[in-house]
């Protein structure tokens, strides 16, 4: 793929993530975070009704979308069943309104719950529609539905709650479900004419079993990775309270844009890394890349710490309790990109079926840190949980990656490790200041003098072409 559609494609998670960004300060000033908890619960509640629809078949589309000759047939049999199995999850939503409705919002209401269904069954369609754009390669599609779905939805919330037309937790809602119906009406408009086709399509056994074999094992790893990341919700919703959920989730929004920058990171090192593969290139190259990201992560992770205390500025004085919790989730995204970064062996050696057991030991852990930290630290506990589970997520994936390919030394990753452990642990010292600043002018002397080459190669983009020698 061309950086070019590459960029274009980047584009519009790029600018849904800052909006949702410059969103989170105003929402925490007109909701509580009790609120704000209820919101996060709704929101990770339909996630996990959507991992149960789509049973991994939407990949398994993306599969066999090049495969297929009738693209009709291909959608009509992922789709139709994910339709099915949403009619299955609404039913035992119904069955138990009562209890689900407690558990998330501490009070039955079924409006809510309609909302959640609602929201649900238009994420499918949505989902659809977004693959369909990626597939046939309408970058400008793809990000424009993004893009209009984030603006629109935060527009309806500040004119609900402004109008007084619902409660702070149905406005939230409502304004997603109406601003994904918008761009799903701009979606099927911008669609092109394969998918709206009258073509007759009788069941196929063959192809749905080719789809049940490779989508049904991505269900599990699926689930896996739920777990890793938002279990620790429900965790708290259970052993805590809304108190400490909404800090919590008001600071794991905040980290939007590390998680952005892992996710550009991605969509580039994995082609760019399979180029380096086949052109044979040396251990040496993949390590320097290596370097300049955790260096450069590491100075994000700094300013980060040195900067925390304009959160109460930025989130208001309610939310003052995210102080202590952004910086552990900090390292999430961080570790995440230096996974995706320092275990290319994993995709280059094709061993990704081993992803599903890393993902598996970290869940365990994961869960097993919250049980005990939770109830004696609250969110705080489940920010360092969060924090120990990726750094291992880490170390696992460049194992697999060093035992199955190149083996790529971890000595600047360590440094990282060590420094960013030290910092969180005097994070609350009246010094910690001076500490950060000190390391700041010593990762950056150390960065500009070991790889100034590598540093204007990234500045100029031409590390992502493969046409370009390395330096």
């Amino acid at each position: 793929m061309a950086v070019r559609k590459l960029l274009g494609f980047s584009l519009g998670p790029a600018v849904a993530s800052f909006v949702s960004l410059i969103s989170v300060p105003i929402l925490t000033r007109i909701v509580t975070p009790e609120t704000y908890a209820q919101v996060s619960l709704a929101q990770v509640t339909i996630q996990l009704l959507l991992f149960a629809i789509f049973s991994g078949f939407d990949q398994g589309y993306v599969r066999e979308f090049y495969e297929e000759k009738s693209k009709r047939k291909l959608l009509l049999h992922t789709l139709g069943l994910n339709l099915g199995l949403y009619a299955v999850v609404v039913l035992s939503l119904w069955c138990f309104s009562e209890p689900i409705s407690n558990f998330l919002f501490g009070y039955i209401d079924f409006t809510l719950l309609i909302l959640i269904a609602v929201i649900a069954f238009q994420s499918v369609i949505l989902r659809y529609i977004q693959l369909a754009f990626r597939m046939e390669g309408s970058a400008i599609s793809f990000s424009l539905v993004l893009i209009i779905q984030s603006i629109t939805n935060v527009l309806l919330i500040l004119s609900f709650i402004s109008l007084n037309i619902a409660t702070d937790l149905k406005a939230i809602l409502s304004a997603n479900a109406i601003s994904i119906f918008i761009v799903i009406v701009f979606g099927i408009l911008k669609l092109n004419p394969p998918v709206h086709t009258k073509e007759i399509v009788n069941f196929d056994k063959s192809l749905f079993l080719k789809l049940a074999r490779y989508s049904l094992p991505l269900l599990v790893s699926t689930l896996f990775m739920w777990v890793l990341y938002s279990a620790d919700q429900y965790m708290l919703r259970i052993m805590s309270d809304y108190q400490q959920l909404g800090l919590y989730a008001a600071s794991y929004k905040l980290i939007a844009a590390l998680v952005l920058f892992q996710t550009i990171i991605s969509t580039y090192w994995v082609p760019v890394s399979l180029a380096w593969a086949k052109e044979d290139k040396s251990s040496y190259e993949y390590e320097r890349v290596g370097l300049i990201v955790s260096g450069l992560l590491l100075i994000v992770f700094l300013l980060a710490i040195l900067f925390k205390s304009l959160l109460v500025l930025i989130l208001g004085v309610e939310f003052r309790g995210a102080v202590d919790i952004f910086p552990y989730l900090l390292l999430f995204p961080i570790y995440y990109t230096l996974a995706e970064v320092g275990s290319s062996g994993i995709a280059i050696a094709r061993k990704t079926k081993l992803l599903m057991p890393i993902t598996f030991i970290c869940a365990c852990l994961n869960v097993s840190l919250n049980l005990y930290l939770i109830p004696m630290m609250g969110a705080k506990g489940a920010a360092i949980s969060t924090a120990f589970t990726f750094i291992l997520y880490f170390y696992l994936r460049a194992y697999v990656s060093n035992r199955y390919w190149k083996k790529l030394t971890l000595k600047n990753y360590n440094y990282v490790t060590l420094i960013c452990i030290i910092t969180l642990m005097f994070h609350d010292n009246s010094y910690i200041n001076y500490l950060c600043i000190l390391l700041l002018l010593l990762t950056l002397i150390f960065l500009y003098f070991k790889e100034k080459k590598l540093i204007k190669f990234f500045i100029n983009q031409k590390i992502f072409s493969s046409k370009n020698h390395t330096p």
